[in-house]
């Protein structure tokens, strides 16, 4: 006889999302965004965890990103006035593994009474020229110009969502095109 279970089942292992940006520009922002990832309900399970780097030594830093992206689902990267080395490495790292990649790119408002801030002569940031040059083919998305982070703080996991659900037909389109099933009468 089966045993029936008194409380609903629990994931065994959630889906993981790697969270980068550059820790000082969006330290906050990252502990936030972690937080509600890890305490996003879904249908009163825990199906999210979000993992991010930050205040590790820097020997130790290039194999925690391999481990945490090795074990990551999807990763999510915020970018704005800061391309740090790091970053860069987990971005290249994300797309080589071929993760979907959310990518953000957010922009300081100007305060009131000044001017919108100028980039030397319409010369593109060295952010943009990054994700001009590396954030393109299947699975990478990139959303931006954003000017509050609250709205970041709301989209992305919204986003997450939307991958996810694509990641769950995909896989199930994959089970049937391997596992035939019933064959069709005639």
């Amino acid at each position: 006889m089966r045993e029936l279970l008194s409380t609903p089942p629990q994931f065994d292992k959630p889906i993981v999302v790697f969270i980068s940006s550059a820790q000082e520009e969006f330290e906050q922002f990252r502990l936030d965004l972690q937080e509600t990832l890890n305490s996003e309900p879904w249908s009163n399970q825990k199906a999210l965890r979000g993992v991010l780097i930050q205040n590790q030594n820097r020997d130790v830093i290039p194999n925690l990103i391999r481990d945490a992206l090795d074990e990551a689902s999807i990763y999510v990267g915020i970018f704005g006035r800061q391309l740090r080395a790091w970053v860069k490495d987990e971005f290249m790292y994300a797309k080589s593994c071929n993760l979907p990649q959310l990518i953000y790119v957010y922009e300081q408002p100007s305060g009131p009474g000044r001017p919108p801030r100028h980039r030397g002569a319409g010369r593109p940031s060295a952010v943009q020229t990054f994700l001009e040059s590396e954030a393109y083919g299947p699975g990478i998305f990139v959303r931006g110009p954003y000017h509050d982070l609250d709205q970041l703080h709301t989209v992305i996991p919204a986003d997450i969502a939307i991958v996810v659900a694509k990641m769950t037909r995909e896989n199930a389109d994959i089970r049937r095109t391997l596992y035939k099933g019933i064959p069709r009468q005639t």
